[in-house]
């Protein structure tokens, strides 16, 4: 086999094969060129082009009319079966969630309260209902070196700092805010200087605490005095509840308690504990449809992106 043959399909115009197609249909070159409106001299020139590209001939014209050899009774049925597929392209477009199926897997820290993230993953599930999502709740930290070991296919939580390897799209911004139970001394109180609370005990939340909480937990002496720590934010809400000691807790997540005079918020709402949280992902190529859905859907639904 000649190198030309083995780049015929990167180096020929894909129009020569259309051309030819509609000879075949049209039975003859003058047919063909009021079929595409196009000159018949141009027809021709183009039959010839794609005899010479092929190196054989196509057809016989002449007084008998027009007649294919076997080549090119067999390239017109390859031309057949290509026009084909290239219509039904739209058909199977619109049915590509039924196509499309395995897993998403998700790493993501726990306990997150967004209608803007419900939103994606029902948006999701409703347009490829055979795709298997799979989420594990990790430490925030966890997130990027999974995405970067390509064991993960998105990550959800805040960052401390950029990999150049990762993508980072905002999803939204979470408030977080130092709480206590009915029982607490602050039940009631607003504190404004943050020194003021590192007589009182603390709830940590140990691993799952992020580091833009824990400088500013330090900085403010805040936690000396432990009363309870887990990982598990609901397991530090549940200690505050009993009194074990106030704890930072993100505003979405007391809701219910506070509406219920469960819980109290201490401290309003400042810049330096509010948390952006990401969608990330690692752009590999190919990138699965899977995963570029998603981050398509996200893409939509979410009014802003973020670059560090």
């Amino acid at each position: 086999m000649t190198l030309s043959r083995l780049k015929f399909a990167r180096s020929l115009d894909w129009n020569l094969l259309k051309t030819f197609y509609q000879i075949v249909q049209s039975r003859g070159v003058t047919a063909a060129s009021i079929a595409l409106s196009r000159k018949q001299s141009t027809i021709s020139y183009s039959l010839k082009r794609i005899e010479q590209e092929l190196g054989v001939r196509l057809c016989i014209r002449g007084p008998a009319g027009f007649k294919l050899t076997d080549e090119g009774q067999l390239l017109f049925e390859h031309c057949s079966t290509i026009f084909k597929r290239v219509d039904g392209i739209p058909t199977n477009l619109d049915n590509l969630s039924e196509e499309i199926h395995g897993q998403l897997k998700i790493q993501m820290i726990s306990n997150l309260v967004s209608p803007t993230l419900d939103m994606i993953f029902s948006k999701y599930i409703n347009s490829f209902p055979y795709i298997e999502l799979n989420i594990e709740i990790v430490p925030w930290e966890a997130i990027p070196k999974a995405l970067l070991r390509n064991s993960i296919d998105i990550g959800i939580g805040p960052i401390s700092s950029k990999h150049s390897e990762l993508q980072y799209d905002l999803l939204f911004k979470e408030n977080h805010r130092v709480y206590c139970a009915r029982n607490h001394p602050l039940f009631g109180k607003s504190v404004s200087r943050f020194k003021d609370l590192s007589k009182h005990k603390f709830v940590l939340t140990g691993n799952d605490e992020p580091e833009k909480l824990t400088k500013f937990r330090i900085k403010n002496h805040l936690g000396h005095h432990i009363g309870g720590i887990s990982s598990s934010l609901e397991e530090a809400k549940r200690l505050t509840l009993s009194g074990a000691g106030i704890c930072f807790l993100p505003e979405g997540f007391t809701v219910g308690e506070v509406s219920n005079g469960f819980l109290w918020p201490v401290t309003d709402v400042i810049d330096e504990l509010t948390l952006k949280i990401f969608l990330i992902a690692h752009p590999t190529i190919p990138v699965r449809l899977a995963v570029q859905y998603f981050l398509d859907i996200s893409s939509k639904l979410t009014s802003k992106k973020h670059t560090i």
